[in-house]
């Protein structure tokens, strides 16, 4: 294990993704060895058990609409939740993170899980299921994804974006995992088991989650909420309010793809299934291999070029009625999802001036994200509406990516203007 300990009598300047920070010994990085790569492990856990299983929630939604008998719109509040709570608890877990509460964060919110999915197995109606697996399970989800997506950041510096796009892959295995798991299983031994046996794996993850992360920067006592100097970030708050819109539209396609081929009966039930599952396998791809360019382009640089993409194929999904064309889209689409979703911490990291405090800022970015999580999927359902105007949803969609797209672009200016620079 290779470890860069400075003079503590002497001040050594460390490159932070283009931001010159003043290196001690409370503040040493990690870019080799087991320690750092087993936080990798560690976080590709906690992707699953958060985005990875928030992402399956297409299939539950199929369920719910034929048991529950209810209105997309309303159903789609069920995984608006679940994901609004992974964002918007980061606002007190990112002070209790850097406060050194890791540990406790990763135990109750894997707890919490497993005993959501647990409680949704035995779940008829749908205040239950709205406080089960929207509520339990997402405030697990909330205690879970800022440790796991801030302490990978601690340990790199050089390869800190393709370190990031490998851990966040567990929510594109997650995102294929769970719905296969569940369409296989629930014809066999019935649904409320096959909710179960998902909880056993959210639990193996958990595990394996407690197990490897450690958190480097603790300040050993409990701060303000609010990070310093977070709302004169302009760069950052720009960012912010990106991320408020692109996540408004990001998991639109996701929620009703599905539907979308059976409506137009594009391709028979079984392949529309798996629509979500190939797009789910392509975002692995997504956030992997721009990943690794990112070390070298900068995050932000990195993903609006996705952001630009991701909004030209949703305007061209208005044109397909073909099962080649609908599959593409779901590879195309799914790769530019992960570039988006798994480089949203490391832009974040890029902005944030201070390491120690990186946890509350990226809990308080992430807040402000959380709602248009929340909003995004039922708003879509309204558009939807008992006629399907589908046609209605995808331009909402692609016209929100664009908006998104000029928020990224303002926060990319303010902090480099219109030079060429890593950010």
């Amino acid at each position: 294990m290779s470890i860069s300990i400075p003079n503590e009598d002497s001040e050594k300047n460390t490159e932070l993704n283009g931001l010159q920070k003043i290196a001690t010994p409370q503040e040493q990085v990690f870019d080799h060895g087991m320690l750092c790569w087993l936080q990798v492990v560690g976080s590709f856990a906690v992707w699953a058990n958060t985005w990875g299983l928030a992402n399956a929630y297409g299939e539950f939604q199929v369920y719910w609409e034929q048991r529950l008998l209810q209105p997309a719109s309303q159903i789609a509040w069920i995984g608006s939740i679940q994901s609004f709570l992974i964002l918007f608890m980061g606002f007190l877990t990112g002070s209790l993170f850097d406060a050194g509460y890791c540990r406790s964060l990763l135990i109750v919110g894997n707890l919490l899980v497993v005993l959501g999915m647990m409680l949704t197995s035995i779940c008829s109606e749908y205040w239950q299921i709205i406080l089960c697996q929207g509520i339990v399970t997402g405030l697990g989800f909330g205690c879970l994804f800022t440790p796991g997506v801030s302490v990978v950041s601690q340990y790199f510096v050089t390869k800190r974006q393709f370190a990031n796009g490998i851990a966040a892959g567990g929510s594109g295995f997650g995102g294929v995992v769970y719905p296969i798991v569940l369409h296989r299983l629930a014809p066999q031994i019935g649904f409320d088991w096959a909710v179960r046996v998902v909880a056993f794996i959210t639990l193996f993850f958990g595990i394996v989650s407690i197990a490897t992360l450690r958190s480097r920067h603790a300040s050993g006592k409990m701060r303000s909420v609010i990070a310093p100097g977070f709302f004169k970030n302009t760069p950052l708050v720009l960012y912010s309010f990106g991320l408020f819109s692109i996540v408004v539209a990001l998991y639109i396609p996701i929620v009703y793809i599905s539907n979308y081929a059976l409506t137009y009966h594009i391709t028979d039930p079984n392949l529309a299934f798996y629509l979500v599952p190939i797009l789910q396998a392509a975002n692995i791809i997504g956030r992997l291999v721009p990943n690794f360019f990112a070390d070298w382009t900068g995050p932000i640089n990195m993903t609006i070029p996705a952001m630009i993409g991701a909004a030209i194929v949703v305007y061209a999904w208005i044109a397909i009625r073909n099962q080649a064309g609908l599959l593409v889209f779901a590879v195309i689409y799914g790769i530019f999802f992960g570039t988006i979703q798994a480089l949203g911490g490391p832009c974040i990291a890029s902005l944030a001036p201070d390491r120690r405090n990186l946890g509350r800022s990226m809990g308080m970015s992430f807040a402000i994200g959380s709602f248009g999580v929340l909003i995004g999927t039922p708003v879509g359902g309204a558009i939807l509406g008992e006629n399907d105007n589908f046609v209605a949803v995808q331009a909402f969609t692609g016209s929100i990516c664009v908006v998104a797209t000029f928020f990224y672009l303002a926060s990319r200016i303010s902090k480099a203007g219109l030079r060429w620079e890593k950010v």
